[in-house]
């Protein structure tokens, strides 16, 4: 039996909600305020150890190292004294778990917490990380064995620089499905984050702004920096003449419900006859991020960004919409509205694709051949 050790993260916005929201888990177990959390279907959850288990071949402990609630909880619990509870806690529990295989999901700025780990550990085998995000960086990854990336180009990248890398792309977990109850009182949604910076979400704010003064639709951002006449970043954009992402920034703040996450995030995509989807600024105009699967994975209509890859998953216009300007992205929304039998076979057709080539299941099955070979 292979022991993997998952070391996730979290938005701190979310677990802290999560947890103000379930005061009963204060008197709960590590263990049980661990499953209740994971329950909630943040990101990979427990994902991975459902399906990895399930092989038969592996037993996992998935920790999710940022969220101090719960670290803390296992600390208490298991008599175990800090002074900086992030990076002492979490090796602590890998210690405690002695897997031969770690996998982690957020190394991009905690690089330094593993350099030498195999050393300072001996019981582990291989250290795998994820690179989602085109990061790019050869000296974050220097004691990692095996980089996973959704995107190609950065597992050419790593390739390149004499590393290991494998293309893995995030399915979706069917036991959501069985979570979900319908209402279908949204017409057109948006839900995800909207980091105002560089390389992050610049070209999603201007598209939705614009898109937002042509069709009626709810928008649900996150890591959004509202409207505040007296902000700096605000003041900012004025004097540097940025007038234009000034008044997409009000358009937003006019229109945002507020951050969806977890299940609350797939019943809204559940419920919404049509869901948008447009990359980040760093996705290197490759179709990849996690709304491909979780939108399609509902059985709502995706209308995405078209991208030169796309093809490689669904089939557009018959399994997802694409477009390519806010114009045409109007356009057939407003054609799918107006046809509902066409817009539920669209979805329907995308529900079906994901379901059987890109769930969860499948993605890690193919995986545990790549996992094996390195052990």
């Amino acid at each position: 039996m292979i022991k993997l050790f998952k070391i996730a993260s979290t938005y701190p916005k979310y677990a802290d909600g999560f947890f103000n929201s379930h005061q009963q888990l204060r008197h709960a177990t590590y263990q049980q305020a661990l499953q209740a959390y994971f329950e909630d279907c943040f990101a990979w959850a427990d994902f991975w150890k459902i399906n990895l288990e399930a092989t038969n071949q592996f037993q996992v402990c998935e920790v999710v190292f940022n969220n101090e609630f719960l670290q803390k909880k296992w600390a208490i619990e298991n008599n175990f004294k800090f002074d900086d509870w992030m990076p002492q806690i979490l090796f602590a529990q890998l210690n405690q778990f002695k897997p031969d295989v770690i996998f982690i999901q957020d190394i991009y700025h905690y690089a330094h917490w593993y350099v030498d780990i195999k050393k300072r550990y001996p019981f582990i085998k291989l250290v795998m990380a994820w690179d989602g995000i085109l990061w790019h960086k050869t000296q974050t990854y220097a004691d990692v064995d095996v980089v996973l990336s959704c995107v190609q180009q950065s597992v050419d990248f790593y390739k390149q620089h004499n590393k290991t890398a494998y293309y893995f792309v995030s399915g979706f977990e069917t036991t959501i499905a069985g979570k979900l109850q319908q209402h279908k009182n949204c017409n057109v949604s948006f839900s995800g984050s909207l980091v105002l910076a560089k390389g992050y979400h610049l070209g999603r704010l201007k598209f939705l702004a614009a898109l937002s003064r042509k069709i009626p639709m709810d928008i649900y951002a996150s890591n959004f920096e509202a409207h505040n006449w007296l902000s700096k970043s605000w003041l900012s954009r004025i004097k540097h003449l940025k007038f234009q992402e000034a008044i997409d920034v009000y358009q937003i703040t006019k229109q945002n419900k507020g951050a969806l996450f977890a299940l609350q995030m797939y019943l809204k995509l559940y419920n919404s006859k049509i869901v948008i989807n447009t990359h980040g600024d760093n996705a290197a105009n490759v179709a990849a991020n996690m709304r491909l699967t979780e939108t399609t994975g509902v059985g709502a209509c995706l209308v995405t960004d078209w991208k030169p890859n796309l093809h490689n998953f669904f089939e557009p216009d018959k399994e997802v919409i694409t477009y390519k300007t806010v114009d045409e992205a109007a356009e057939k929304i407003t054609y799918l509205l107006q046809h509902e039998t066409e817009r539920i076979s669209i979805a329907q057709a995308g529900k079906q694709r994901t379901w059987h080539n890109y769930t969860m299941k499948i993605k890690l099955q193919h995986l545990v051949p790549q996992i094996l070979q390195h052990l």
